[in-house]
């Protein structure tokens, strides 16, 4: 049998090898493998998820981590009825079935997680006849990933402890997993925690799994203003419809931030039950998490806040923090080396949680709309409201300093407002008017007829906290 893999080399003249389906070696899916600009003598393997390659991260990363980088290419395929399942986030209905049957990925008839294991054994393999790796390497993976990469990463390292040594999640903290079924009395079935995970392994592969997660290193990371973007649901779990006209079930008054969900079609199965346990407050969640975690065996060792930026701060590679890459370059390396975990240290105290209670005041504000015109209506209402409040101006500050998808909430409109005053509203207004020619007239009806005071008041430390 030829060789199972091709060498090549990619744009920017990064070589890596990439690696065919290969359902008779156990997986039926596509891998890479990416040489850094330096190996080190003692590299591990890495295993980065990515829907796409971000080739400007992926370049900055193989500048400073000195370990071979594992790209898989998974595809969520349907099923024979036609449905989609969610293979690259190991969902609960990509691995069994209602009736505790297994379900298999692509031609095979194992689970996704198995063709892991088994594309994960091959690539060692491969890397140990290259001499890449060493041979007394005990062939457990590192495993990272962001945002929704990282609900990847944190579920496979989860479900497979043993051939994992360490997993980096950045941007996921809502949906970390937790090594128990139940917490006063609350149920947690896989993947919001342990409870199920016996019809997926096995009964046998359960009485390992729990020795085996112990040994696995977390490391978990967010921004301050990790709360600062929207993201794609609803708090109902429901994708955002980007329809033409605004209804109640496809508008955005009820959008939730980019890392309050995984988008997993489980997300109502995990952030609410959190939720249940901790609060709303998403630095509470992270300390009861993290409390579970370690008072269950588990060794989330790493907890880090980024100060200063937002959850997209990955999102170009070639402006990838120099601060991230260093703390994952430590970190790796004092793993290889056998030392105490290094890296990830010296983060901000909390994630600022002002614009998740400016957004859910403008929701509540604006979760009655009927139509577009109603909604745009409310929009200007909201803002005369604010103006009226002796905070108001930083309230329109922190919510004008984000990237909103309120139809008229923009960053624009709100700087002009809060340069101009409540007296100005309709110059204020003018641009985005004409992109809604029959709402003028019913804006400049409602503009004097709210009355001042309407809204309750809130204090400078309810906001900033």
């Amino acid at each position: 049998m030829g060789k199972e893999y091709e060498e090549l080399t990619d744009s920017n003249g990064k070589k890596y090898l990439h690696f065919k389906r290969s359902p008779e070696l156990g997986f039926d899916f596509e891998f890479d493998i990416y040489f850094p600009t330096n190996i080190a003598n003692d590299a591990n393997l890495l295993l980065s998820f990515y829907d796409m390659i971000d080739q400007g991260r992926l370049t900055a990363m193989l500048d400073k981590i000195e370990m071979p980088i594992m790209i898989t290419k998974v595809e969520n395929v349907p099923d024979k009825e036609g449905k989609v399942i969610n293979y690259k986030q190991f969902d609960r209905q990509a691995l069994t079935n209602e009736d505790g049957s297994k379900v298999g990925y692509g031609t095979l008839e194992t689970s996704i997680v198995e063709q892991y294991k088994e594309a994960i054994s091959e690539a060692y393999k491969v890397l140990k006849e290259m001499q890449i790796i060493r041979q007394e390497n005990d062939e457990k993976i590192d495993i990272e990933g962001y945002s929704a990469q990282g609900v990847k990463a944190q579920r496979l390292a989860f479900l497979i402890p043993e051939n994992v040594r360490s997993s980096t999640v950045g941007g996921a903290i809502s949906s970390i997993p937790l090594p128990v079924n139940e917490i006063n009395g609350v149920e947690l079935p896989y993947p919001a925690g342990t409870g199920k995970l016996e019809e997926i392994l096995g009964t046998e592969n359960l009485q390992k799994w729990k020795a085996e997660y112990e040994k696995l290193v977390q490391i978990v990371y967010a921004t301050e203003q990790e709360l600062k973007f929207d993201g794609n649901f609803t708090r109902d779990g429901n994708r955002i419809k980007r329809n033409e006209d605004l209804t109640k079930d496809e508008s955005s008054y009820s959008q939730i931030t980019v890392s309050q969900h995984d988008i997993s079609p489980e997300v109502a199965n995990v952030v609410p039950l959190q939720i249940k346990l901790w609060g709303s407050d998403i630095n509470d969640r992270i300390n009861g998490a993290r409390e579970t975690i370690n008072s269950n065996g588990g060794k989330l060792q790493k907890v880090k806040i980024y100060k200063g930026i937002s959850h997209h701060f990955l999102e170009r590679g070639e402006d990838a923090p120099k601060e991230f890459l260093s703390d994952m370059a430590k970190a790796l390396s004092s793993l290889n080396k056998g030392q105490e975990l290094n890296g990830f240290d010296d983060g901000a105290n909390r994630i600022d949680t002002s614009y998740e209670e400016v957004r859910t005041y403008i929701q509540e504000r604006l979760k009655d709309a009927k139509s577009r015109d109603e909604y745009n209506i409310k929009c200007r209402e909201v803002l005369q409201e604010i103006a009226s409040r002796p905070d108001g101006n930083k309230f329109l500050e922190i919510y004008g300093n984000k990237k909103t998808s309120f139809y008229d909430f923009t960053p624009e409109l709100i700087e002009q407002f809060r340069t101009k005053g409540k007296n100005g509203l309709d110059d204020c207004l003018k641009d985005n008017i004409t992109r809604f020619s029959d709402v003028q007239k019913a804006t400049t009806d409602v503009k004097n007829e709210v009355p001042k005071g309407e809204i309750e008041q809130t204090n400078d430390k309810d906001l900033t906290e």
